[in-house]
């Protein structure tokens, strides 16, 4: 049978272990929404030269 302290030791290191996995979880989550933030910048660029390109081949075709 185990004494108190040593329960309550037994309890802490999981707690820790509990904790560390939080912040294991919560890194990823940031790295996640940091490529999210980059994927939707791309988008908008790939977006901005669509728009560009279709307007230089209006002005080709004389359209406006």
């Amino acid at each position: 049978m185990k004494d108190v302290f040593s329960t309550a030791v037994e309890l802490q290191q999981q707690m820790i272990r509990a904790q560390q996995a939080q912040l294991g979880a919560a890194q990823r989550m940031l790295g996640a929404g940091q490529q999210a933030v980059g994927t939707h910048k791309a988008v908008l660029d790939a977006a901005e030269a669509n728009r560009r390109a279709w307007n230089a081949w209006a002005g080709v075709w004389g359209w406006k």
